[in-house]
């Protein structure tokens, strides 16, 4: 190693889930809005699983978007017991994501947040309540979510501030990457700090 390569910064690579990490606790700690480990690993596993696809395509490629939350909410707490937890999670998951990821856009096509707090609130809470009542763990981490809900919008409208930042689009940058495997997007995560998963498919 030459003397000007030891003048050269050093670029730390992280996962996509550690750059959430460490915008989401920079959040808790500016809002003073603390999560217990649990709650923060379970909204890390959202923004990692949303970040790479449609937000609004679920795990059994349902369209969200296709109908109103609130009916799409009736059918879920309506739907057999063995489908209950699911798509109740599933919108749970999809008002968090796209109430504080995207709350901008909702503004711009007139759709009052409230509505979306309201239906995800209320899908975690009945997701809960799908669980069995002892020895279950999740039951308390979707019924604490339920009930902190509008904090948790808050703190992903501070990280989603952080990511679309001018030359931080990481997110963008991501999905994008997701998308089609190029190895010139990667190498851009890459000058942004963000590493592409090991054995990730690359294309030219």
């Amino acid at each position: 190693m030459n003397g000007d390569d030891a003048s050269q910064p050093t670029l730390t690579l992280v996962s996509l889930r550690a750059w959430f990490r460490e915008h989401l606790t920079d959040a808790e700690a500016q809002q003073r809005v603390p999560l217990d480990e649990p709650t923060r690993e379970y909204v890390l596993q959202v923004l990692e699983t949303f970040s790479g696809r449609d937000a609004t395509v679920t795990d059994d490629l349902d369209d969200l978007s296709d109908e109103p939350l609130a009916m799409q909410l009736l059918r879920a707490m309506q739907a057999p017991p063995s489908r209950q937890f699911q798509q109740l999670r599933q919108l749970g998951d999809y008002s968090l994501y796209q109430t504080g990821f995207f709350a901008d856009s909702l503004a711009r096509a007139h759709n009052d947040e409230r509505y979306f707090v309201e239906m995800g609130a209320s899908a975690y809470r009945g997701a809960a309540r799908a669980l069995p009542d002892k020895g279950n763990p999740f039951r308390a981490l979707y019924d604490g979510m339920s009930r902190r809900f509008g904090d948790l919008v808050s703190l992903l409208n501070d990280v989603s501030e952080r990511c679309f930042r001018g030359e931080q689009d990481v997110l963008r940058v991501y999905e994008r990457y997701a998308a089609t495997g190029s190895r010139r997007l990667a190498t851009r995560l890459a000058h942004m700090g963000v590493a592409v998963p090991a054995g990730a498919r690359t294309t030219h």
